[in-house]
Formats: structure tokens, sequence, C-alpha cells
């Protein structure tokens, strides 16, 4: 399966540039990294260009389309979509990457940094990321759980 993900990059670069779309970055994280054989696959794309809704959509879609049958992957697939100005923002996203992830592609090292600089605060913060008896999880700030909306103590990354 790890072996798969090497073509990530490429599928993301193919779809993004038939949308006149210019991808920053590739991350794979939660189960996709920590274990063999993942229940499901999570991939962060970030990119320069503001994208409404609906581009978000169209672009996650035609990704999706592509790694399952590329890949042949029978997995959950959750791919987030986040423009450069959301993700250089501290988020519940950024908190739960940090607790395990693998850059698959980055220009110019950015989201290196801003996960770096992420996983600093989120040490800072005592942050812990707790799984849910139905699979989900909740993610913990200073004692106080914070959601996939908004973070109390948003702050800039980059």
């Amino acid at each position: 399966m790890k072996d798969a993900f090497s073509q990530l990059p490429t599928i993301v670069k193919d779809r993004s540039q038939e949308m006149d779309i210019s991808p920053i970055g590739l991350v794979l994280y939660g189960s996709s990294v920590e274990v063999e054989d993942p229940r499901d696959v999570d991939i962060l794309v970030v990119v320069r260009n503001d994208l409404s809704p609906v581009e978000k959509r169209k672009l996650r879609s035609a990704i999706g389309l592509e790694i399952r049958s590329r890949l042949e992957l029978a997995k959950d697939l959750d791919i987030r979509i986040r423009t450069f100005e959301e993700f250089r923002k501290m988020t519940p996203l950024h908190l739960g990457i940090v607790q395990g992830y693998r850059i698959l592609d980055d220009t110019n090292s950015i989201l290196q940094t801003i996960l770096s600089n992420a996983r600093q605060l989120s040490d800072e913060w005592k942050t812990k990321q707790v799984q849910m008896a139905d699979g989900s999880w909740v993610i913990f700030v200073k004692g106080k759980v914070v959601n996939d909306e908004k973070i109390e103590y948003s702050q800039e990354l980059f």
C-alpha cells in the first residue's frame, strides 16, 4: 500500500493542472502513515489558488476518481482541499495531522514549515487526540474539546 502512495503527487498535479489550479503540496496523514493496512486514506492538498466550494468539490472528485482507478483503492478516501491562506492559520485539522503525517510533495518546504510550527504549538498546548468507540476522533487543547470548524487559539503558522 505504501508504495502506491508514491503515485499521489503525479495524480494531484495532473488533475489540478487540468483545472488551472496550482498545488503547493500534498500530505498523507492519519492511519495511512501509522499502520501497514490502514482502514482509510487521509490526504490533504494545499493549493495556491483561491477556490470556491464548488471548485474544491470538483478537484476533490477528480483526484478521488483518479486515485481509485489508478491505485485500485477500496478503502475510504478522505481528501481535504485547502488554499494556502486557509492552511497557514492554525485549525483543529493541523492538530490532527501533526499526530502522524508524511509529506509527499512540498513546493519550497512551505508545508514542512507550517506543520513544524503546528507541532510546536500542539506540544505547547498539550494537545491530545482521543479515538472514540465509534471510530471518530476528539481533539483536546488545554483541556477543552475543539471542533473541525474553528479554534479559539487561532494563530498564523507561516
